[in-house]
C-alpha cells in the first residue's frame, strides 16, 4: 500500500481541484464563444431561458432545468466540438449500414 505524507496529499488535492476547474472553465468558455459566433443560436437560447425563468424570482429546479432542451443541445454540441479531454472515444451502440457498407 502506498503511503502519502500530508504535504503530498495536499499537493495531489490541489492538482485534482485545479484540473477539474480548468476543464469546467474551458467548457464554459467554449460554450460562450460558440454562442457569440452564432447570434441566432444565442437568441434562441435566451428566449428559451426567458420562457422557463421569466422573472428574477423564478426558481431553479430539476424539473425546470429539463425544460431547457435547446440549451442542453447547444452545450452537448459544444462538448462534441471542443471535448474536455484530448481523447474521448465514442462507441457505436448498434451496427449501421450506409450505402451498402
Amino acid at each position: 500500500m502506498i503511503k502519502f505524507t500530508d504535504k503530498e496529499l495536499m499537493d495531489h488535492s490541489f492538482t485534482m481541484v485545479g484540473a477539474g476547474t480548468d476543464t469546467s472553465s474551458n467548457s464554459v468558455a467554449f460554450t460562450l464563444l460558440s454562442l457569440g459566433m452564432y447570434p441566432e443560436v444565442q437568441q434562441r437560447v435566451y428566449e428559451e431561458v426567458m420562457r422557463v425563468y421569466p422573472t428574477d424570482e423564478s426558481e431553479f429546479t430539476p424539473e425546470s432545468l429539463k425544460q431547457l432542451e435547446y440549451m442542453e443541445m447547444v452545450i452537448k454540441e459544444t462538448l462534441r466540438l471542443f471535448p474536455v479531454g484530448p481523447l474521448i472515444l465514442r462507441q457505436s451502440v448498434a451496427d449501421s449500414t450506409i450505402a451498402g457498407l
